[in-house]
């Protein structure tokens, strides 16, 4: 376990360090620059340790689990079916002082789609 730990430790900051989105620190949703998911969000490691503090299994599980939502988030935003305007409401919706909250955005996505399909049919 501690090995985990301190490697989780080592690769956390180099994964964030890849961020290509820069927000704006208001956690309005608002970002300078590029608005594409892109890559590991800076603040995951701090959402997961705000949340769980002192448990670093939750903290381990927290991270994995907006990293993979992150992943999806990509997936379709460059896929063919992506819609801007589901995007940026979702991303809007889901984004606070330590940015966009990727399960939450990836549950709003797929939510919206769903209710698209049934409007729209397809």
């Amino acid at each position: 376990m501690k090995k985990i730990l301190l490697l989780a430790m080592l690769l956390i900051p180099a994964i964030c360090e890849a961020r290509l989105v820069i927000h704006d620190g208001s956690g309005s949703g608002r970002q300078s620059g590029n608005s594409s998911p892109m890559s590991a969000d800076k603040s995951f490691l701090s959402r997961c340790q705000n949340k769980w503090p002192n448990d670093y299994s939750m903290q381990s599980y927290c991270i994995e689990k907006l990293e993979t939502a992150l992943k999806s988030v990509n997936a379709w935003y460059y896929g063919i079916y992506r819609d801007d305007n589901i995007y940026n409401s979702c991303y809007i919706k889901w984004a606070d002082g330590y940015g966009p909250q990727w399960d939450m955005v990836e549950y709003c996505i797929e939510r919206e789609l769903n209710a698209k399909r049934r409007v729209y049919g397809r």
